[in-house]
């Protein structure tokens, strides 16, 4: 098991930053920064993380859990430059952002892929694209954002689609929800060991996730949920009155610190 890890700047002809083709359990990791190279070997591609079979026909005993996770700013020549899930036993991805990796965030092949409370935005490319050999595997996605120019592409052959509660910023995905502006912060430390992408207030992504398909915490290991339904993506925004309150809280704290010091106003 990998666990409060951080794999960062290196390079490899497949998946610069992990490979897994045997059993992957990642959790509170950060994969940032790695290239997939053109070294001669085979096609370069996923930049960040690849959980994919050595067998084209597929092989049961690859599998991946990829949890309370970021995978960022990863680049291959071409493909994914987040995740590659292929050709495997299966792969869940739950509190997970994928973020600003080029030039597209996550393919999926001919796999059982589960992603819930994920986050996945990219500023150019696509978000997800999605394939199979044929229409066996599920593709299930729930209380999740994919925000990106192309939010989504399905190859003529794609696999069974179990979408519940999701948003993205156009059309592609086929999502219950869209969201132009999803209105996410940039990744940034909001707390927890993992940066992550917060909804901003206002956002369309707050309170608006399915209560029946809400993980019990978010990506930093907050509390679902935080309002009356939990938000849709990897982490929770705080309440307009929580933050109301700690900005009134530091206002205070600000004019303590100015009259200790004489900086305060004067008659």
């Amino acid at each position: 098991m990998l666990a409060d890890c951080r794999v960062q700047s290196n390079t490899a002809n497949l998946a610069g930053g992990i490979l897994n083709r045997g059993v992957l359990d990642m959790d509170h990791c950060e994969i940032t920064g790695n290239m997939a190279l053109d070294l001669g070997f085979t096609n370069a591609d996923a930049g960040g993380l690849a959980s994919a079979s050595s067998s084209s026909g597929g092989g049961p005993s690859t599998m991946a859990m990829i949890t309370n996770s970021t995978i960022a700013d990863n680049s291959p020549a071409a493909g994914a430059g987040g995740i590659e899930l292929s050709n495997g036993g299966g792969a869940v991805l739950e509190n997970v952002t994928v973020s600003g990796n080029a030039p597209d965030q996550i393919h999926v092949y001919s796999e059982d892929v589960t992603l819930q409370h994920v986050t996945v935005v990219g500023a150019g490319g696509v978000g997800l694209a999605a394939g199979s050999f044929d229409s066996t595997p599920i593709l299930s996605i729930w209380n999740s954002v994919i925000d990106a120019p192309t939010g989504c592409t399905f190859a003529s052959t794609s696999p069974t689609l179990d979408f519940h509660t999701n948003a993205t910023s156009d059309g592609t995905c086929g999502f219950s929800d869209v969201l132009p502006d999803p209105m996410l912060g940039p990744l940034a430390d909001n707390g927890g060991p993992t940066r992550t992408r917060l909804p901003l207030s206002g956002s369309g992504l707050i309170d608006t996730g399915a209560l029946a398909d809400c993980l019990p915490s978010d990506q930093r290991g907050v509390a679902r949920p935080i309002g009356s339904d939990c938000d849709l993506g990897a982490v929770e925004a705080p309440e307009a009155t929580e933050t109301a309150s700690a900005m009134a809280a530091l206002g205070a704290l600000s004019a303590l610190a100015r009259r200790r010091h004489g900086l305060g106003e004067r008659s």
